[in-house]
């Protein structure tokens, strides 16, 4: 709610701007063109300007699914979501689309409505382009059937398919708790750079096997600075967080990040060239780092990073494994394309898979092990 009345107090401000702006318009004024011109420019950039500061190093999606070997236990769970939910989910998904295509006709009718309005000295047709750009802003801010497509596909479609992969996960999209897993985030040391601004959502809870629990969600890190110019934004981390708790603890820290050209600290040498292609070793412990990573669970890290291109890195500490992925808004839906999405599915059932194995194989490997 709060958010929504900051955004309508930013919609009254912007168009008074524009509405100051039509009357030096309607008097000849060269700068209110400029101006206008400029805010309309910024508007209809907004999308993009969003989109290029949140990039940082994510996956590629399509390079991704193109690696990917077909699945046959996806390939039954996808048919089985797809037969359960195809027809209600594509009609949400055509009225979603619908009011998208509103809003489009509708801010374009707005920058029409100035220029016609600018061109003919039309005071009226400047004041009414004013009246359907505020319109047009509240009809993005208050969408209905966006909304409902979106709260509709996570609540259906991906807590089934959380459900297919692993009956004993349970999937929640919004949990009340925007910070949960911040805490077992910074415990982890697996990013090292300071942040204050820490958001979570589509968590996943639940037990695996050997008494392994799992929790992961989708997070949102930065680190936000307020300054005498104003306010900084640093994108320290947005993707999918991690992290598994098993019986037996081990009494070291152990990171496998990834390859890194300059480095900042001395890393743990391993017995496989190509796996040290890929990444870096650091632990405090060299001798309890060659027991825990094997030939056979680096072979596993090395196949994953090999095979689908996906950027990880990993932690172990304790009685925990700490994992993060370079991917983000794996459950966004698609409003112009197929609403069952089969690739984001398909990414992060690959994703969860592996989280499931390698963690499951460290935890037997400390288990077996005389630490």
């Amino acid at each position: 709610m709060i958010k929504k009345l900051i955004l309508v107090i930013i919609v009254i401000i912007i168009s008074m701007l524009m509405y100051f702006i039509g009357i030096m318009m309607a008097h000849g004024s060269v700068m209110a063109i400029i101006m206008f011109w400029i805010l309309t420019l910024i508007v209809l950039m907004l999308p993009v300007i969003y989109r290029v500061i949140n990039k940082g190093k994510t996956a590629d999606f399509k390079k991704i699914v193109s690696k990917i070997e077909p699945f046959e236990e996806f390939n039954e769970i996808y048919n089985q979501l797809y037969n359960d939910h195809i027809s209600k989910l594509e009609a949400l998904r055509k009225k979603a689309k619908l009011e998208e295509i509103a809003k489009t006709i509708m801010l374009i009718a707005t920058v029409l409505g100035f220029f016609i309005g600018k061109t003919t000295d039309n005071y009226l047709i400047l004041m009414c382009s004013i009246l359907l750009f505020f319109i047009t802003i509240l009809f993005t801010i208050f969408s209905r059937f966006t909304k409902t497509y979106k709260e509709n596909y996570k609540t259906e479609i991906v807590s089934d398919f959380v459900k297919l992969v692993n009956n004993n996960l349970k999937y929640m999209p919004k949990d009340d708790r925007e910070h949960i897993l911040s805490k077992e985030f910074r415990e982890s040391k697996i990013e090292t750079n300071y942040f204050n601004k820490y958001k979570a959502e589509d968590y996943i809870e639940g037990n695996l096997s050997n008494n392994i629990m799992l929790k992961m969600a989708d997070i949102d890190v930065k680190n936000v600075v307020r300054t005498s110019k104003g306010r900084s934004v640093e994108y320290i981390f947005n993707g999918i967080f991690a992290v598994t708790t098993g019986e037996k603890s081990i009494d070291g820290y152990i990171k496998i990040a990834k390859n890194q050209i300059l480095k900042f600290e001395e890393n743990t040498s391993m017995d496989s060239e190509e796996f040290e292609k890929e990444f870096d070793v650091f632990s405090d412990n060299e001798i309890l780092t060659m027991q825990i990573l094997t030939p056979d669970i680096m072979e596993s890290l090395l196949e994953f990073k090999n095979k689908y291109d996906i950027d990880f890195e990993i932690v172990i500490n304790k009685n925990k494994v700490y994992l993060r992925f370079f991917v983000r808004n794996m459950f966004e839906p698609k409003i112009f394309g197929n609403s069952m999405d089969k690739e984001l599915l398909l990414i992060y059932y690959v994703i969860l898979d592996f989280i499931i194995k390698v963690t499951e194989k460290i935890n037997k490997v400390i288990l077996d092990t005389a630490i």
